[in-house]
């Protein structure tokens, strides 16, 4: 599936590099794809989320790029899903699945990075050291923003972004506002595209809001809302928005040490492929106990880090998002339910208030502190461990590019 549309892409990003892919993201979203990981109730096709690392680590070992085409706008849906406004969930993922049946891609993308702001705007700890500038000003009938997003992954093709601003510059941990913003949204452009060594099939791009508004109905999350969590749970605004942010990297963590996986599993079968095909000092190369030795270090590397994803899966399972989704109940009831029964009753039923305080009594005043301590324990020492991992693969990495 990859092969065939990977050196036809290596080509036309060097020939033009503001070239953006669109052909393949279509043909992605006729393959049905960008739904496949969505929940049937939502209109998706359900496919059990932790799978989609499997899937993103075969891509990956072929090409990065279109294993980011895909995975990356899952990065999107986990933001959306995160603030557990079902309502906002069911317009924007059936917007989704609309746009396959149409055959017009809808994307959705995760714009948090800032100029001056990078892996600090997802600590609530560090939030207000950063030089946060994207504000979200509360009006009559919704927020106006204003500020740059940059370095956002499949920027350019998405039609949704998940834009996460602050309506307070001064104290940015506690007032996080989580907007829905449709490309095309007066105010809202894009920016450059930035000029990458790698994985160029994925545009990191710039977004820039100036005077955007942004009407109450597309405000995923915002101070107003959290108050009534902090009523309920006896959390702090930070600690009900770093939950929110846990929710969403501890899902796509997983995902990226698939992408990390992919790569060194690439590495170490074209390595194989190499040493199998080349004589030296009169022998086939892997008959030499150096170049064995090598390729054990290699393979030993692509087992250890898919064990970390794996296992990250598996703490979501237990004590993240995924741990509704799990239980057999559940289980049973997505996939023996009817599709027309679901579409019948879910949108209406969702659309409802009281399904988005809910969902978010259940999972965020139902998550313990000390499920949220195990959580961090587990799937955080994971991730560490995950780069790791990558650390150790970056010269097979290298390897998989030289020239035989």
């Amino acid at each position: 599936m990859v092969r065939p549309h990977a050196l036809n892409l290596d080509r036309r990003m060097h020939e033009n590099p503001d070239y953006l892919p669109w052909d393949l993201v279509e043909k992605i979203n006729d393959w049905g794809l960008y739904t496949m990981w969505i929940p049937k109730i939502f209109r998706g096709q359900g496919y059990n989320m932790p799978s989609m690392c499997y899937f993103v680590e075969e891509i990956a070992s072929v090409r990065l790029a279109i294993a980011n085409l895909i995975g990356v706008h899952y990065l999107g849906v986990r933001t959306l899903t995160s603030t557990w406004n079902m309502r906002l969930i069911n317009h924007i993922c059936r917007e989704i699945q609309l746009g396959e049946k149409n055959h017009t891609p809808c994307l959705v993308s995760l714009a948090i990075t800032e100029p001056g702001a990078g892996t600090d705007v997802e600590e609530t700890d560090l939030l207000d050291k950063g030089n946060i500038t994207c504000h979200a000003e509360k009006v009559p009938g919704g927020y106006k923003l204003n500020g740059t997003k940059i370095f956002i992954s499949n920027g350019h093709l998405s039609t949704w972004h998940m834009v996460i601003a602050y309506s307070d510059l001064e104290k940015p941990a506690d007032k996080i506002v989580v907007l829905a913003v449709k490309t095309g949204t007066p105010g809202f452009a894009f920016g450059r595209k930035e000029r990458k060594m790698g994985q160029k099939a994925c545009p990191a791009s710039e977004l820039i809001f100036k005077d955007c508004f942004v009407a109450d109905e597309f405000v995923c999350l915002d101070p107003e809302q959290v108050a009534e969590q902090v009523a309920a749970s006896r959390r702090s605004p930070r600690e009900i928005y770093m939950q929110m942010i846990d929710y969403v990297v501890s899902a796509t963590r997983a995902g990226v040490g698939a992408f990390a996986t992919g790569a060194a599993r690439g590495a170490f079968e074209t390595a194989l492929e190499f040493v199998s095909q080349t004589v030296v000092a009169g022998k086939p190369l892997i008959n030499h106990e150096w170049a064995q030795c090598m390729l054990a270090e290699m393979y030993k590397n692509v087992a250890m880090s898919r064990l970390t994803y794996v296992e990250t899966n598996y703490a979501n399972g237990l004590y993240g998002s995924f741990r509704d989704l799990q239980k057999k109940p559940m289980y049973y009831y997505y996939r023996l339910m009817p599709l027309k029964w679901l579409d019948k009753f879910a949108p209406s039923l969702l659309n409802k208030p009281v399904m988005t305080r809910l969902a978010r009594k259940t999972q965020m005043d139902g998550q313990t502190d000390d499920e949220i301590h195990r959580f961090h324990r587990r799937a955080g020492g994971v991730s560490r461990h995950r780069r790791l991992c990558g650390i150790q693969t970056c010269g097979g990495r290298a390897f998989q590019h030289a020239p035989a």
